[in-house]
């Protein structure tokens, strides 16, 4: 995933992709990603869980 920032902190998002290939993409406004969160515990978790990952590599590099 990606632009989850965005959906945290309301910025404006400091992300793009470009796909190589076909894609399925769904896209999401920070309302309905709240309630996701609040009905989903482990959409949160997981997105803690990447953007820690992220952060310990940049501490890395």
């Amino acid at each position: 995933f990606f632009g989850e920032l965005a959906l945290l902190d309301a910025e404006p998002r400091s992300a793009t992709a470009v796909a190589q290939g076909p894609v399925r993409a769904f896209r999401l406004d920070q309302d309905d990603f709240y309630d996701v969160m609040e009905e989903r515990g482990e959409v949160l978790r997981n997105i803690l869980r990447v953007l820690c990952q992220r952060l310990r590599r940049q501490n890395e590099a």
